[in-house]
């Protein structure tokens, strides 16, 4: 990984990128020295196609979150007022 700084900002550049920052940002910023490669219409097709399925599982789990506690909230009873000693 390789950082420069200029007047104008800071540049990092590194020869990797992780799946998270592939889907964040499927196209990098070309700049001088940059091994910048435009993706294709199918790749970026399967990116927001993956990215909406994330997104809904995300959506589906936060929800069944939200109704399981609302559900159960009440249920729940508190042990932090007994103390149990073995005999």
């Amino acid at each position: 990984m390789e950082t420069i700084q200029t007047a104008d900002g800071v540049i990092c550049r590194s020869t990797h990128m992780t799946a998270f920052s592939a889907i964040i940002d499927p196209l990098p910023f070309p700049f001088p020295g940059n091994d910048y490669r435009p993706i294709s219409p199918t790749q970026e097709k399967i990116l927001k196609i993956l990215s909406s399925i994330g997104s809904g599982l995300s959506i589906i789990g936060l929800a069944g979150t939200i109704l399981t506690y609302g559900l159960f909230r009440f249920n729940v009873q508190s042990t932090h007022n007994t103390l149990t000693l073995p005999t």
